[in-house]
């Protein structure tokens, strides 16, 4: 990034990611509460392990989509407010196409710490390892052909290969044999890219505003239908984990 633009130009790249790898917090914090159960069921060969992935999935995609919407309609003038008109002309969409590649980052979480609670930590390696011999050269092309706009997109696309060899890999390892499982992952990716990406395209903040009023309206809708499902799922993630013997 550095030889493609230079350092003065830097901070409109640099500080978005600083600010959205905070939320990393959020996954590490609620696959922290799911790696012992994972192991847990996994030793029993429960058939508990497919719907622990789905829980895990939802909760994790609860807590983290809707910042990650606010900020990615909300971003350019978030900027503007915080380091002035400037930082948010040459920031916004810069961090608009970051919001993805942190959103893809912790999605992908979930099935990595599932491949390191059934014993396949190793995958993990070897995935970082084909992610970072793409991404390198990737990343190379990207800034010299459109300078911080390609870091960012390199950055994202970067996330996003590694999230789907992570849920290929998990997969693979571990056949889901629920009905429901399946439609959980693809549901929340599906999710981020419509939300995520779509405030991208509007460039007037009004636009952006009427989205992000139309998505907290939908979804209080649908968290209200299923309310007590919501308690049931957020009582699972306080509830005391018993130790492996």
């Amino acid at each position: 990034v550095l030889g493609g633009v230079g350092t003065a130009l830097l901070a409109y790249y640099s500080t978005p990611l600083e600010v959205l790898t905070k939320i990393w917090f959020i996954p590490a914090a609620v696959m922290g509460v799911f790696l012992p159960t994972f192991a847990r069921a996994f030793s029993e060969n429960t058939e508990d392990l497919n719907a622990l992935k789905v829980r895990s999935e939802n909760i994790l995609g609860i807590l983290v989509w809707p910042l990650l919407v606010v900020i990615a309609c909300l971003g350019p003038e978030l900027l503007h407010l915080w380091l002035g008109p400037e930082f948010a002309i040459q920031g916004g969409l810069i961090l608009q196409i970051l919001v993805l590649g942190t959103w893809f980052s912790c999605v992908g979480s979930g099935p990595g710490i599932f491949l390191i609670s059934v014993g396949r930590s190793d995958v993990l390696v070897k995935i970082l390892i084909i992610s970072l011999c793409l991404f390198l050269p990737n990343c190379w092309y990207l800034v010299g052909q459109f300078g911080l706009k390609g870091a960012a997109v390199a950055w994202s696309v970067r996330w996003a290969g590694e999230t789907l060899m992570y849920f290929l890999a998990a997969s693979y390892y571990f056949p889901v044999r629920s009905s429901s499982a399946p439609g959980a992952s693809r549901i929340w990716i599906g999710l981020g890219l419509l939300g995520l990406a779509l405030p991208m395209f509007f460039p007037m903040v009004m636009y952006r505003i009427g989205f992000l009023g139309i998505v907290f309206l939908i979804m209080s809708g649908w968290a209200f239908l299923r309310r007590e499902e919501l308690r049931g799922l957020f009582h699972s993630l306080f509830r005391k984990v018993p130790p492996l013997a």
